[in-house]
């Protein structure tokens, strides 16, 4: 489960609100969020350790991104009419 999405239900997630327009949709990590991750749950840090703990963030960083993109879709589809040169709804 996500990190938005299953652990701070006491935010909305919403554009607007708490998240602002040029906020990350998908956040990256580092080096050392990597390092530290192996370092805090891996008993043997091995190659294998390296490619399951970058495979756990980043799939973890897609569901966040995909309760975002879903918890703002209306939001995101206004945002972009606004950009665009046409008066759709």
């Amino acid at each position: 489960m996500g990190f938005l999405s299953g652990r701070l239900p006491e935010r909305a997630w919403k554009l607007g609100d708490d998240v602002l327009e040029g906020d990350s949709v998908l956040d990256g990590f580092s080096f050392e969020d990597l390092a530290t991750a192996l370092y805090s749950n891996e008993p043997v840090i091995d190659e294998a350790a390296v490619r399951k703990t970058v495979k756990d963030i980043f799939d973890r960083q897609v569901e966040d991104m995909n309760f975002l993109i879903e918890n703002n879709m209306e939001e995101i589809i206004h945002l972009a009419k606004g950009f665009g040169s046409y008066d759709e709804e």
